[in-house]
């Protein structure tokens, strides 16, 4: 096996994919007829794009086994395929491992059907930014002449002016890149924020963290049972908190705004409770199977309840149906199974 390969292999998927591209390897004498690498180099891009959507960092092995079979698929078929390093470069800059994804990208760069790849010049950028911020200005400034319309790049190189102490230029660039993306992305609005904050443009930068704080509340929702977009809203709120706080003390205000700092510092600490309540879940996890055959009915109940309180709907249902062949007369189980299989209630537009 290819080397570079087996570390991609192994670090995305573990052992079971790992036995995906060994018998590949086996089957070098059985390579589909019906294989396109083109094909698969867009499955495999589909497959990114789709992770780069998810919120957390890094992203999980489950969701770039895909795109770790195509490219173990291409390797076997097509090894010369210009798309590779492409590949490669981004799987490792989703996984985390910086180093790899910027010798990669920056050698598919230079190819010729790399130096028309806006998004390898944009994932360039977020790998420099941190440390190398005129660097990745470089780089940004190469995606946004290929592609004026994503946001990202408005983001990275504001975030590259306002490393540079060019304030205006942060500023202008960080509604860009709100105004691009439609106001949708939760990390440009925290960061137009942070910037009109450091200018004490303090009504727009405490809308703009409002509207934040109110985008990763839609987040959540929109994830139940995943402990990542709470801890991301208590972030929001975090920074909204300091905003006002910041701005009280720049410029008085009256009565009302600190009742409206007192709610937020509420909402927060209801925010980061449902957060904690995954904390509570994994003890009870660590339980169950900790005491399985003889689990507990009164241990069954709270690991059930939890799961709905949670927002792991299925598994909560599948944990109180399985209370109930345990106790039969369970009233807890009985009402939350009422509760969960309800059918979901839409509300009217206003």
């Amino acid at each position: 096996m290819n080397p570079i390969r087996a570390i991609l292999v192994l670090v995305i998927s573990g052992a079971a994919i790992l036995a995906i591209g060994e018998a590949a390897v086996a089957q070098d004498d059985a390579k589909p007829v019906s294989f396109s690498s083109e094909k698969a180099v867009t499955e495999a891009k589909d497959g990114l794009e789709r992770a780069e959507a998810l919120p957390e960092r890094p992203v999980s092995r489950e969701s770039l086994a895909t795109v770790n079979e195509r490219i173990v698929s291409i390797e076997e078929n097509d090894p010369g395929n210009v798309w590779l390093p492409y590949l490669y470069g981004r799987a490792f800059y989703l996984m985390g491992q910086t180093g790899e994804a910027a010798t990669k990208l920056r050698a598919f760069v230079d190819t010729r059907e790399g130096k028309n790849e806006w998004l390898a010049f944009r994932t360039l950028g977020d790998l420099f930014v941190g440390e190398f911020p005129n660097m990745a200005e470089s780089y940004y400034t190469k995606a946004v002449a290929l592609n004026s319309t994503d946001s990202g790049i408005y983001y990275g190189l504001s975030v590259c002016a306002s490393r540079g102490g060019k304030r205006t230029d942060a500023i202008r660039l960080a509604r860009q890149a709100v105004q691009v993306g439609g106001g949708d992305d939760v990390a440009h609005l925290a960061h137009l924020a942070r910037v009109l904050a450091t200018d004490q443009q303090w009504g727009e930068a405490d809308r703009t963290a409002v509207s934040a704080v109110a985008r990763a509340r839609v987040l959540a929702r929109e994830r139940p049972g995943i402990r990542a977009p709470l801890e991301g809203l208590v972030l929001r709120y975090e920074q909204l908190i300091t905003l006002v706080q910041s701005e009280l003390a720049a410029t008085g205000a009256s009565g009302d705004e600190y009742i409206r700092l007192a709610n937020y510092v509420e909402e927060r600490a209801e925010v980061a409770r449902r957060a904690s309540k995954f904390d509570t879940l994994m003890v009870l996890e660590t339980g169950v199977e900790a005491t399985k055959p003889r689990t507990p009915v009164s241990l069954l109940e709270r690991y059930a309840v939890t799961l709905a309180e949670v927002g792991r709907k299925d598994d909560a249902i599948a944990a109180f149906e399985d209370l109930l062949t345990r106790d039969a007369s369970n009233q807890a189980a009985k009402e939350w199974l009422i509760r969960l299989n309800a059918p979901a209630v839409t509300k009217s537009a206003p």
